[in-house]
């Protein structure tokens, strides 16, 4: 599972490689190896996307006050023109009476228990309906998150990461032909992807020593 971050000029600030095949586990590590090489202007804006949606990784961002955008699975097919299949964080909080609103219907507090995965869950109820409603352990930071890409400036940050670390990836897969690992071992396929991202960077550099002179010959044909 290939980790990269960018900044908004397309230059990689940090990469990684692990064999955990959820995203969703990657956002603090590669947080705090951004901070490590770089350091944060105050109003930096961090999107990513849905695969990394957590309860965990939302409260990480607002404890560490990193200005963050994530959509749900369900937002996120709605803000690329999908199909609505999801319905992630359909529901309110009654933060007074500590209740959960589901449409018409509202659900009391029961308890938290874990899974067998060790993810804890809380669990609310409903007497009338004898029915329960699990969510997840950080439930009022995803829900603060859905909110918050709700509104139009949110959605307009979420859609840099097609001008920003997509068209790395694709860089790196159909410039660089970078499709896969010639080497075996995690070790050693780390290093492939440091030689991947520094001929990305390498690349950069060279359209951007050549841009002055692109543009001058650009403005000669035009004259």
């Amino acid at each position: 599972n290939t980790q990269i971050s960018v900044s908004r000029n397309q230059i990689i600030l940090s990469n990684d490689l692990c064999q955990d095949k959820h995203d969703a586990h990657q956002f603090i590590p590669q947080m705090r190896n951004v901070k490590e090489n770089v350091k944060l202007r105050k109003n930096t804006k961090v999107a990513l996307d849905c695969g990394y949606s957590d309860g965990k990784n939302i409260k990480f961002a607002e404890d560490n006050k990193i200005d963050l955008y994530v959509p749900s699975r369900a937002q996120a097919q709605e803000l690329e023109g999908k199909e609505q299949t999801l319905n992630h964080d359909n529901y309110e909080y009654d933060a007074k009476k500590d209740e959960l609103i589901v449409g018409k219907d509202r659900f009391y507090f029961k308890g938290v228990y874990a899974r067998k995965s060790g993810k804890k869950i809380i669990m609310y109820y409903n007497d009338r309906l004898k029915k329960k409603k699990d969510v997840p352990f950080f439930f009022k930071e995803r829900l603060r998150m859905r909110d918050k890409i709700e509104k139009p400036e949110s959605k307009k940050v979420y859609g840099t990461r097609k001008i920003t670390v997509e068209p790395v990836y694709g860089n790196l897969k159909e410039n660089l032909g970078f499709r896969g690992f010639l080497l075996r071992g995690l070790k050693s396929a780390k290093i492939e992807l440091n030689l991947a991202c520094i001929a990305h960077f390498s690349g950069l550099k060279i359209i951007a020593g050549r841009l002055p002179y692109l543009t001058a010959y650009s403005k000669a044909k035009l004259a």
